[in-house]
């Protein structure tokens, strides 16, 4: 067998594993913050200069899960599109490999 041919074999299993890698990836997520309820902060409350204490906690954890959201939707994407990138040029190399092979002709 040509030697060119066992290159674009290599390249076809290599865009096809990074395709599969990104897909992977894309169904991840970054879980939500949970904020941890304090041992009795329902039947107390402490109060400073008229704030409650665990406001601030609950406005960061509010902001940060929205980052998260942006964050988590911004990943899938990106992953997404390298997943179909790679893909593509697993198909494009297994063609141009056939077309070595002679199993198809090229267009001209």
């Amino acid at each position: 067998m040509k030697l060119l041919i066992w290159i674009w074999l290599i390249f076809t299993i290599i865009f096809l594993g990074l395709s599969i890698s990104h897909f992977i990836q894309s169904r991840k997520k970054v879980a939500k913050f949970q904020v941890t309820e304090r041992p009795g902060s329902g039947s107390s409350q402490v109060k400073i200069q008229g704030l409650e204490t665990d406001d601030p906690l609950r406005d960061f954890a509010n902001d940060f899960n929205n980052y998260l959201d942006t964050y988590n939707k911004s990943t899938f994407l990106q992953n997404l599109h390298a997943c179909i990138g790679y893909f593509a040029a697993a198909v494009i190399a297994f063609i141009a490999m056939l077309i070595e092979l002679k199993l198809i002709r090229p267009l001209t």
